[in-house]
């Protein structure tokens, strides 16, 4: 109840403000309590649960749906409530129990899932979003019972919503975050298939022109001794290969043709960048 005041005493603010209306609270309130409590329930309902199954749309009698099911419906109608939903994902997924627990291969791609699906609807969740993949890349093999296989797919799972927060904006970020992580003295978590995986993601959703800040954050990611020798080796298939020709190539046009927009550090870092790579550019004929 206190959340539901706190945000409709700012919302009138806002509204006050811009319009000079006044509206009545009474029903507002009441409304998003009962939607932020039942929304808890649903979590908590969840929670329990050794797995569940997230739709979108649902065509099915409200009635008939599961709790996962009703808990999408009713975030999608309140952000407030996806917000709620989407601290109790990043809560659960960085719990000191949860890797270890017996539930965790089979809820965990429920819970990415539900986040992603909540992201696609409310792109203010972003943060949130963020912490769940970024925790699971972090989540090591000898904390949990889980077999190597399942263990892969789960990173892939989370690497593969970091793809959709890249496509939306996120991409600067998302590899400046994967860098962090790769750079890390000793990590283990995030192996070189991984690393390949993630950037045959990366090279099948982009193409330019390119922004100065995500030309900044690829050219340090891929720069990174982890990435050169995960893409230098036969186990980065051909078609793969091909791709990261045709990017270097316009990323190298690009940034010929555009460098009264850098900065020399960045004119360096881009030279460096492509050196490492030279070798797998496609010379036009």
């Amino acid at each position: 109840m206190i959340i539901a005041y706190s945000v409709i005493a700012a919302e009138d603010e806002i509204t006050s403000e811009n319009t000079g209306d006044e509206r009545d609270q009474t029903t507002d309130r009441l409304t998003l309590t009962q939607n932020l409590v039942d929304g808890s329930n649903l979590c908590q309902e969840l929670e329990n649960m050794v797995s569940f199954i997230v739709k979108q749309d649902s065509t099915t009698n409200k009635a008939q749906l599961s709790s996962a099911e009703r808990l999408v419906v009713l975030a999608a109608s309140s952000s407030l409530v996806a917000h709620g939903v989407a601290m109790w994902a990043r809560n659960m997924v960085t719990g000191n129990d949860f890797v270890s627990s017996g539930t965790y291969a089979t809820v965990s791609p429920s819970i990415m899932s539900l986040v992603r699906v909540l992201y696609s609807i409310h792109k203010s969740l972003r943060d949130d979003a963020l912490e769940v993949a970024f925790s699971f890349l972090s989540h090591s093999k000898i904390d949990s019972d889980v077999s190597y296989q399942s263990h892969q797919k789960l990173k892939e799972q989370s690497l593969r919503l970091l793809i959709v927060l890249s496509v939306n904006g996120e991409a600067p970020t998302v590899l400046l975050r994967m860098t962090r992580l790769l750079e890390q003295s000793g990590s283990t978590t995030v192996d070189s298939s991984l690393i390949r995986y993630f950037i045959s993601g990366v090279l099948g959703v982009t193409q330019g022109p390119f922004s100065i800040s995500f030309m900044r954050s690829l050219a340090t990611f891929l720069k990174i001794p982890a990435c050169v020798d995960a893409l230098k080796t036969s186990y980065f298939e051909a078609r793969e290969q091909a791709k990261l020709s045709a990017l270097l190539k316009e990323f190298k046009q690009e940034a010929d043709s555009e460098k009264a927009r850098f900065n020399p550090e960045d004119i360096e870092l881009f030279q460096s960048f492509l050196s490492n790579y030279a070798s797998a550019v496609i010379q036009s004929k």
